[in-house]
């Protein structure tokens, strides 16, 4: 056992080590949170718009049943592929009204994992939405 331990390591040291970098950088992106097999939307004002790595966040206020407000969040992808999808880091100001598209959290809570945003103004950023198919 010994000997196989130490040339998995003399490989992942020869080559770089991408493929024991790659191990923590999968475990990392797990998408378990989110229930993937269905998008929502929701609409609200938008409290804050962080745009960081390793991932962006966006959070807003949605109005609730008796004219509370309840802050939802939502966890984005890293901003160079934001940026592919027509996010910006300015793009949403805090007050700006917004509809959010989403994959929700597992467990039914106030956010999700960030799909789409449709401003007031028609601006969308975000991947087209999906047209059904006859």
């Amino acid at each position: 056992m010994k000997k196989l331990t130490f040339w998995v390591a003399a490989a992942a040291v020869s080559v770089g080590m991408p493929l024991a970098a790659s191990v923590p950088a999968l475990a990392h992106h797990s998408g378990a949170a989110y229930d993937h097999s269905k998008q929502t939307t929701v609409q609200g004002e938008v409290k804050e718009w962080r745009w960081s790595n390793p991932h962006a966040w966006l959070q807003i206020y949605v109005p609730g049943d008796k004219g509370n407000k309840q802050l939802w969040s939502f966890e984005a992808t890293s901003p160079n592929i934001l940026v592919k999808q027509g996010f910006t880091r300015t793009g949403m100001r805090p007050g700006d009204k917004i509809k959010v598209t989403f994959y929700p959290l597992s467990d039914g809570g106030p956010g999700g994992s960030l799909v789409r945003v449709v401003k007031d103004d028609g601006t969308v950023m975000g991947p087209p939405e999906k047209k059904a198919q006859n």
